[in-house]
């Protein structure tokens, strides 16, 4: 993460240095599946970080970013089920 974190600014999320927004939405995908990999897990940083992944995804109409926040969605599932929070952002997962 802390690598990750050279790359984005984790408050506003945006890209520290010049870099294409497919490369941008890539590193906050990775980031979102590395937080859910810590051994303490922030629930709502890792919803944060996958919400902007897979809202610039969408954006890109980038089936790569999408399978990587697809990926991470159902570790979510997994790892917090039957949470509403979770459930609610079924919604952003569908397929344009």
């Amino acid at each position: 993460m802390t690598l990750l974190e050279q790359l984005i600014d984790i408050d506003r999320l945006t890209a520290k240095q010049p870099m294409p927004e497919r490369s941008r939405v890539e590193v906050i995908n990775n980031m979102a599946l590395t937080s859910l990999k810590q051994a303490k897990k922030d629930k709502d940083f890792s919803l944060r970080l996958w919400t902007e992944g897979i809202n610039g995804a969408r954006a890109l109409h980038s089936e790569q970013r999408y399978h990587e926040a697809l990926l991470a969605y159902e570790i979510m599932q997994s790892l917090w089920p039957g949470e509403d929070d979770i459930r609610a952002l079924r919604e952003l997962v569908v397929h344009w």
